[in-house]
């Protein structure tokens, strides 16, 4: 196994809540798509951001339950996820497509 396969390695296996799924190469980055099941059977996600030497640059979590841990797991400042409606007004919403409408 190459150091940057281990060093990514390390940091997946920090989340063992989460289902590791799939992974985006773009040659300068890797991304890593794992899977949270909740308590109401849906879904959160966890993404992990990479640069090619194997240093974590970024995370994004979907999941409220957890989101402060994975940053505190991960040395790393925490934002909560917010929903795209609380974004923009009314008027400004009706033209996008949301997931629960």
């Amino acid at each position: 196994m190459t150091k940057l396969k281990k060093d990514i390695q390390k940091v997946l296996n920090k989340f063992p809540e989460v289902k590791w799924d799939r992974y985006i190469d773009s040659k300068k980055d890797l991304t890593f798509y794992g899977w949270i099941t909740r308590e109401d059977d849906k879904f959160d996600y966890l993404e992990l951001g990479f640069k090619m030497n194997g240093k974590l640059e970024w995370y994004s979590t979907s999941s409220s339950k957890y989101s402060k841990d994975f940053g505190k797991r991960l040395n790393f400042e925490h934002f909560d996820c917010k929903r795209v409606e609380d974004l923009f007004s009314k008027g400004e919403v009706e033209t996008i497509k949301l997931f629960n409408n």
